[in-house]
């Protein structure tokens, strides 16, 4: 049997489980190195604890000279947990196997080395450093709005839109460092439907789109993701234009051998970065690509970390999308019943949401879901309907 670690496995997306099933099925036998120890249902792994440090280096493992030397039969080090994404490009660097750099992966976790790199790419919002409340206050004089969020975290842990009203306590400075105190920046706001392309850089250095998901979410103050689809309904035009923009940040990190989620918003002036990580996406995303049978991110993930060349087809802009999948989150008995009325295939449905979504104030308040798939009006039907509920709109 061969051997893959699985680095920084959480058991807070639930996708994940069935996917280091569906690993063990083909043969592997796994290592999972998580703050947690694996659910029951996964059956036997090997499991190792991962103190919090090593989230960004392996020197913080606490692995006896026996476990180090049992980590040399692996055949691939794959990360499925975007706060570990480092430490696992530092387990795969010490055990001579594939994978982003350090160095890539160390600046595919910092927003403001890609703020900066990506200037002569694409248009990027205005963004500060910050190291005290004093600089937010000073910047909060000259712009009414602006987006607070975490030097090296991923995804929307810990970002929060601050008005002018913000107050300045200290109180409020520690919320707005978060309970993993990292250093913070300001950008202004960006203004339009937001969007995230899956990927992965080859070996070669090669960056290869995949898709477009369009993401939906909450107004602030923080941006709780609350629906995606996939594939995003856009016009050859504007999809060649993400793409173009996509591989020039990704390119410009450095990457190799890993999938990556880049997400961006279009606004008047076209694709604006938000943020990339070498990573598979979060959630349930890798399901809707693989529920219209377009491609399986881990499945890509699985190959890039043993160095093999992932089997999936090059994408190609099309005019019309006859079939989509999407979720939504905060689903209810009603969201369940509309899909059915329109003809759409529940794929998961969970019933467990709270009773007003778009107070939400953090990812894991996300309950309830509802996983479809079905015609591409059918899907724009029911998000359009779903989302309007929520004070939101579908704009397209």
């Amino acid at each position: 049997m061969k051997l893959q670690i699985v680095y920084g496995a959480t058991w807070t997306f639930p996708s994940v489980v069935p996917v280091l099933q569906q690993w063990q099925g083909m043969g592997y036998q796994l290592w999972v190195v998580s703050e947690e120890p694996p659910p029951k249902e996964i059956g036997k792994v090997r499991w190792s604890f991962l103190p919090k440090a090593a989230r960004n280096t392996v020197t913080a493992l606490s692995w006896t000279t026996s476990e180090w030397e049992a980590a040399k039969h692996a055949v691939g080090v794959v990360c499925l947990w975007e706060l570990a994404v480092v430490g696992s490009a530092e387990l795969a660097k010490s055990l001579g196997l594939p994978g982003p750099s350090l160095d890539a992966a160390t600046r595919a976790r910092d927003k403001w080395f890609m703020a900066t790199a990506w200037k002569q790419h694409a248009s990027i919002p205005a963004t500060w450093q910050l190291s005290s409340p004093d600089d937010l206050m000073r910047l909060l004089a000259f712009e009414e709005r602006l987006v607070v969020k975490p030097r090296s975290a991923g995804g929307s842990y810990g970002v929060r839109l601050v008005n002018q009203d913000w107050a300045g306590s200290t109180e409020e400075w520690q919320e707005l460092k978060t309970k993993w105190e990292f250093d913070l920046l300001a950008q202004k706001p960006i203004q339009g439907p937001e969007f995230s392309v899956e990927g992965f850089v080859d070996a070669q250095g090669v960056y290869h789109p995949l898709g477009i998901t369009r993401t939906f979410t909450t107004d602030g103050p923080h941006f709780v993701e609350i629906a995606h689809v996939a594939p995003a309904k856009l016009t050859p035009i504007v999809t060649q234009n993400i793409y173009e923009v996509a591989y020039l940040c990704n390119v410009s990190l450095g990457l190799s051998s890993c999938v990556t989620h880049f997400e961006l918003k279009l606004t008047d002036f076209g694709p604006v970065p938000i943020e990339l990580g070498a990573r598979v996406a979060g959630g349930r995303i890798p399901y809707l690509w693989k529920d219209l049978d377009r491609f399986d991110l881990y499945d890509v993930a699985l190959a890039l970390a043993q160095g093999l060349t992932p089997e999936v087809a090059h994408p190609r802009p099309s005019r019309t999308h006859s079939r989509a999948a999407a979720i939504i989150f905060g689903a209810s008995d009603d969201t369940a019943r509309e899909a059915e009325t329109l003809n759409l295939e529940i794929m998961e449905f969970s019933a467990t949401a709270p009773s007003r979504p778009t107070h939400w104030t953090s990812n894991n308040d996300r309950c309830g879901l509802l996983r479809v798939r079905g015609a591409w009006s059918a899907v724009a039907n029911l998000l359009s309907t779903n989302l309007g509920r929520s004070g939101m709109t579908l704009a397209q």
